[in-house]
């Protein structure tokens, strides 16, 4: 048999204590079949399960007592983990009863679902399919598959996984809605199971967000652990783009508190009071350069969250998503800070400054210029302020 290229390798995971590896077929996912996880995201009662497949290509496999990687995703600010129990099926079957169900399995292991949340709530309220949050590259890490007889008590086990040594997500594998068996007739009556596939059986309560630089430690009892770090990706450098965002908002802080504090002695000296802004805010160079290094200071904050927020402003729906509204409102009176400053400074020239008090500029007098100012300040300083306090982060809502 011939092929027009050569056909990938096939997708293989390792036996613990074997030479073997189980060559994968199919990924199936149960959605929310822990009873806490699916009260935290605002379901009750025991729902019937339901499935989501990603491509056996999705898995990153991690030999026992290694440390693996995978690339933080690209379009997503807000990537979760989800601890999983995995059950590798041995023996194929249309129809299993729950009953024989156990005959099937050949082995488990310990598994991370790994979800671009903000892409999946995406799609869920446009009403379209999420594989685009589910079923990305390098989506389903895997450790060694411990073969059934050597696993112990699984169905009672504990599961866990923390982040950087902090406890996320732990619970017990007797807590699933749908038990293995269960799952498995529910599986095979909509699908023909076959050996190689692996089912990823859902998660328990505590998903949460990782950002690149995170090392995940998770373990199923009787299984051993998986760790896998997230890593710099070439296409999205976000440790690099974390670092300069907390610059540029650092930045827009430092601006809008020092132009709050030369515009409040502005508008003191406008109105004949003798204080150091009489010196200071009346210097017209200075006035011009203060103006230009916050401008400078404003551009790269604007570039470098999330594009280019003005524009998006004017063509993006509005997000759900609070850091992305105060992202927009930042940046708007941000814009109106400098551009009331610019008009002061360069429209008004030096004449403003050597006018009697009551002078004029475009028919305005100057302290009702800098008077404006100060609200915007003192909003986009706040607004600075918040979300170097509470990040930058998506919507923290889950679904599976």
């Amino acid at each position: 048999m011939s092929f027009v290229f050569s056909p990938s390798p096939t997708v293989s995971v390792p036996v613990l204590g074997s030479p073997s590896r189980f060559p994968v077929h199919r990924i199936y996912c149960v959605g929310r079949n822990y009873e806490e996880h699916a009260k935290e995201m605002g379901f009750t009662g025991r729902e019937p399960p339901f499935f989501f497949l990603k491509p056996a290509d999705a898995i990153v496999v991690v030999d026992a007592g290694q440390t693996g990687s995978m690339p933080y995703p690209s379009q997503t600010q807000n990537l979760h983990h989800e601890i999983e129990l995995v059950v590798a099926i041995g023996k194929g079957g249309k129809n299993i009863q729950a009953a024989d169900a156990l005959s099937h399995i050949y082995g488990y292991a310990v598994g991370l679902d790994m979800t671009r949340r903000d892409l999946q709530n995406d799609m869920k309220k446009q009403g379209r399919p999420w594989c685009i949050g589910k079923a990305f590259d390098h989506s389903a890490p895997i450790g060694p598959i411990t073969p059934a007889a050597q696993a112990g008590d699984v169905m009672n086990a504990e599961i866990y996984v923390q982040v950087n040594g902090q406890d996320r997500q732990r619970s017990q594998v007797s807590k699933l809605i749908w038990n293995v068996a269960e799952t498995i007739e529910h599986l095979s009556a909509a699908w023909e199971l076959q050996p190689g596939d692996l089912i990823y059986t859902g998660t328990p309560e505590g998903v949460a967000a990782v950002v690149s630089g995170d090392t995940l430690v998770g373990g199923v009892a009787g299984l051993g652990e998986l760790r896998i770090r997230v890593a710099l990706s070439h296409r999205n450098p976000e440790i690099l783009m974390s670092l300069l965002r907390s610059l540029a908002q650092f930045s827009a802080i430092v601006a809008g508190l020092l132009m709050t504090f030369i515009t409040l002695l502005t508008c003191g000296s406008i109105l004949g009071r003798e204080t150091i802004g009489q010196t200071i805010a009346g210097d017209f160079e200075l006035s011009g350069v203060a103006t230009g290094a916050a401008i400078a200071l404003f551009m790269p904050w604007c570039q470098l969250k999330r594009g280019n927020i003005i524009v998006d402003f004017f063509t993006a729906k509005v997000p759900e998503d609070i850091n992305a509204r105060l992202d927009r409102l930042g940046a708007l009176l941000l814009a109106l800070c400098f551009a009331l400053l610019a008009w002061r400074t360069w429209l008004g020239g030096l004449n403003a400054y050597q006018t009697q008090s009551g002078s004029m500029m475009l028919g305005l007098p100057e302290w009702y210029v800098y008077a404006a100012m100060v609200p915007p300040f003192i909003l986009t300083t706040v607004i600075a302020l918040y979300q170097c306090v509470f990040g930058f982060g998506g919507e923290e809502g889950a679904s599976a």
